[in-house]
């Protein structure tokens, strides 16, 4: 693949177009081309988690009375088989991947029980050392986008920008109302990152802020050691007014 660097931040657009409504199984020159310089940025974004390190992972319920619950078992909590798993932000119907989290809190908002559900969690240990891509640092900072419309971004910023998006791509939680198509995109950079050596990518949780979410491309390079029965006791949610209020018009 020619790599090179970005010369705009709409090449993360032209690529989701592309591969969403056009074609997805063989890429086009210029998204080729893109996918060379997301490798190549990726090499700077690359970690290696060691084996034994922990992670965690949620399911809304409990096995047992409510009055006396219980963890789901292991079996409960792995990845789901091949033939029974849903597609889902990174993984296609029919592949399996497993996705965890960094925190209990972070596993739980994953989640979204409502207020006073039981939730497992359960603790994961790493079986192997793995390499993943870790996209999670890469925020959003409006003075990138500001400094690109000026013509006053350096390839960099726009590396970042691009990242950026990448790393909200992965992390904007699934919704009932979802199309499947919504996924292909990161599907297909998930595929991609596999099938060029990577274990994983770690991105933000944008539900438990200071929280980060990782999806392993092989369930079991992680396997399950116990697991916890939470009991929810607060959600919460907080709005701010933006742009300017509409008033309807009325008479009396």
């Amino acid at each position: 693949m020619k790599s090179q660097a970005f010369e705009s931040s709409g090449e993360w657009g032209t690529f989701v177009a592309y591969v969403s409504h056009r074609n997805r199984f063989t890429p086009s020159q210029k998204s080729q081309e893109f996918l060379g310089k997301i490798l190549t940025s990726a090499k700077s974004r690359e970690k290696t988690l060691p084996k034994g390190e922990i992670f965690l992972r949620a399911k809304i319920g409990q096995e047992g009375h409510l009055t006396e619950p219980l963890p789901y078992s292991k079996d409960h909590m792995v990845a789901p088989p091949p033939t029974e798993a849903a597609g889902g932000r990174a993984n296609p119907k029919g592949i399996s991947y497993l996705y965890l989290s960094n925190m209990a809190t972070t596993a739980i908002s994953e989640v979204r029980p409502f207020l006073q559900q039981h939730v497992t969690v359960a603790t994961f240990k790493l079986e192997r050392d793995i390499k993943v891509i870790d996209a999670s640092n890469d925020s959003f900072d409006i003075g990138l986008y500001i400094k690109e419309g000026k013509g006053e971004a350096s390839s960099m910023d726009i590396e970042n920008i691009i990242w950026n998006r990448i790393n909200v791509a992965f992390s904007s939680p699934v919704m009932l109302g979802d199309k499947s198509i919504d996924y292909i995109p990161t599907q297909y950079l998930a595929e991609f990152f596999k099938n060029n050596s990577y274990d994983g990518i770690i991105y933000a949780s944008s539900l438990h802020k200071g929280g980060f979410n990782m999806v392993l491309f092989y369930p079991t390079s992680a396997i399950p050691i116990g697991a916890q029965v939470y009991f929810v006791r607060k959600v919460e949610y907080r709005g701010e007014p933006i742009g300017d209020p509409l008033e309807y018009p009325y008479s009396s």
